[in-house]
């Protein structure tokens, strides 16, 4: 973790982690190749905590979690 970067406040305004947006620029090709990522890595993606009605932090909505499986993704498909 980027020790300059308050995760928590890129969490409070519905945004991606610098790590995460070569992901949503990835999405389309993967999503060709027959992969598709999780909402919160599609160019459309709002987060569930701010929209309209929303009565969930954003540390309860699935969208907050950021999996590793994009890690291994990424090694596999530079592995392979």
């Amino acid at each position: 973790m980027d020790p300059m970067i308050d995760y928590s406040n890129v969490m409070n305004e519905g945004k991606h982690y610098p790590g995460e947006r070569a992901w949503v620029d990835l999405q389309p090709w993967l999503k060709s190749c027959g992969y598709v990522l999780r909402d919160r890595y599609q160019r459309d993606w709002v987060a569930s905590w701010l929209q309209p009605g929303a009565k969930k932090r954003w540390r309860d909505c699935e969208d907050s979690r950021v999996p590793d499986v994009c890690d291994k993704l990424s090694t596999y498909l530079l592995v392979n």
